[in-house]
């Protein structure tokens, strides 16, 4: 799937049980992976790569957007049922939030890049938040909420920036590393 479309419904796939998503470019607008109508997992088919301006998501079910070669500009809303893992080969933003839906399930990113988180994240439970970039900000105005998880931060060499709050309230020497 490919569209010069700019607008914050470029591409929409909404309605399915489980979704393999393989190659998408919408390098000026927004991917929107389901209304809170896609029961199953939402993944990628091996070797495929998306390309977006922004990325939402709404599904009750987990989301593994992992591939090597992804590259989401900015993410936004996040409603999810299952384990998130995403994968982008550069800079990323995370604008949010990523609090809704059923939250009992681990989140985990890994930007090539700088990833600058601007919203709000959670998991409840003893679930975890594992962040990766090369270097990492976080807004003022932002929460990362692991329940009872652990938060696992690696800035891969790079400068790191920490504005918002980390909570969890996870008692062990990991809770925050």
């Amino acid at each position: 799937l490919t569209t010069t479309n700019a607008t914050a419904s470029a591409i929409s796939i909404v309605d399915g049980t489980t979704v393999a998503l393989g190659n998408i470019t919408a390098t000026l607008g927004t991917l929107n992976l389901g209304a809170g109508d896609i029961s199953g997992a939402i993944t990628q088919n091996a070797s495929t790569a998306i390309s977006v301006n922004n990325l939402t998501a709404n599904t009750t079910s987990s989301i593994n957007l992992n591939n090597a070669n992804n590259d989401f500009d900015t993410i936004g809303s996040i409603t999810r049922g299952g384990d998130l893992t995403i994968h982008d080969i550069d800079d990323v933003t995370i604008n949010g939030p990523w609090t809704a839906g059923t939250i009992n399930n681990a989140i985990n990113v890994t930007a090539g890049g700088l990833l600058n988180i601007n919203g709000n994240m959670s998991t409840s439970g003893n679930n975890n938040i594992t962040l990766a970039g090369v270097g990492i900000t976080q807004s003022a105005l932002s929460t990362i909420d692991a329940g009872s998880g652990t938060i696992s931060i690696d800035g891969n060499a790079g400068a790191m920036n920490f504005l918002g709050l980390l909570t969890t309230t996870n008692a062990t020497a990991s809770a925050i590393s």
